[in-house]
Formats: C-alpha cells, structure tokens, sequence
C-alpha cells in the first residue's frame, strides 16, 4: 500500500493498559492491537468498526495512546516481519525469561493463587509468593502488575523493577489475551 502507515503496539502500554479494569476504550483499542500479532493499516475506519466506536473517539484514543508511548507509527512496512509467538500459554515461562534482567525472579500468577510460570525463584517461593494478596506484597519486595482478561486476573510479580520497555512484555500480553479467550482455556485462566 503506498503512503501508508503502520501502527503497532509498544512495550511501554502492556502493563499500564492491561491493568486497567474495567477495559476502557483505550485498552480495548490497545488490545485489538495487540492481538493482531503484526503492525495495522492506519485505517481509522476500519478501527472504528472493530469497536463499534465513532472516528473521533478512536482519533482521540490514537493521539492518546501515540502520546503515552503505548503505540508507535510507522512510516513504512517493518522490513522484517514483526510477529509474536503464537503457542499459546506453553510459552509464558518463556516469556519470563525473556523480560527477566539478570539476577532478577519473575513470577506470574492467577487471582487464586497458583503460579503460572516462573524465573529465579524456587518452587517453594513462587508458591508462597503466588497464594499472597498483592496487597500484601511490601513495595520493598519489588513490583507487582494486575494483567485482567475478560473477568480473571494474573499477577505479573517481581523482585526489581520490571523493564517495561522489554518487547517480551508484547509476547508475554498476547500470548495471555489471546490464550484466555480460548474457550478450552478460559475455565482454568
């Protein structure tokens, strides 16, 4: 397509955006970006009709989210091709490894306390850390992040500072949206 332009999702909006509950028109714009798994058209249209939303509201969710750094505009096709992976929830432990810095414990859980992946942390920990309520979880601790699908919730729980610029979070988002919407899967997500 000539003179078109792209649009992808960023690192930068996968925690902040995902978090929100309940899924506003900024997230919901934000996920159906991060579920197509590869840069978008510009196409506002087309956007407006996926939502069910009047162009004016997905102009103004657009400059929002190009201002909050939660999507980037390309200019041009990616010269390679720019996907994520697509195995479904096999890979998140994958995907913590990716996003991990060095010496760092990542450990993503549900609302009801059972440890989904993990990295750093031994299984006794990420039991223990998983069955608390992360209102329990001292700031000194490190960081935890809600991730809300449809009416569940996974807690993406660190010991430092999560590297929210780390395009694994892109794979880590997808792969949760995408794998909780599966209806085989929803009953356990």
């Amino acid at each position: 397509m000539e003179n078109a332009r792209y649009l992808t999702p960023s690192a930068a909006g996968v925690l902040p955006l995902l978090g929100r509950q309940p899924a506003d028109e900024e997230r919901r714009l934000f996920e159906y970006f991060l579920k197509a798994a590869r840069p978008q058209v510009i196409d506002m249209a087309v956007f407006g009709e996926a939502l069910d939303l009047p162009l004016a509201t997905i102009a103004r969710i657009m400059f929002s989210l190009n201002r909050s750094q939660s999507i980037s505009v390309l200019d041009q096709p990616p010269s390679a091709r720019v996907t994520w992976e697509t195995s479904g929830l096999s890979g998140l432990a994958d995907d913590l490894a990716a996003l991990a810095l060095p010496g760092q414990k990542l450990l993503l859980s549900t609302a009801d306390g059972f440890c989904v992946a993990r990295v750093g942390w031994s299984s006794y920990e990420a039991d223990v850390m998983a069955t608390r309520e992360p209102t329990d979880i001292s700031p000194s601790l490190g960081e935890i992040f809600p991730i809300h699908h449809g009416s569940g919730c996974f807690y993406l729980s660190a010991n430092a500072r999560i590297d929210q610029k780390n395009t694994a979070l892109l794979n880590l988002g997808h792969r949760l949206l995408l794998g909780c919407l599966t209806p085989a899967v929803q009953e356990t997500c």
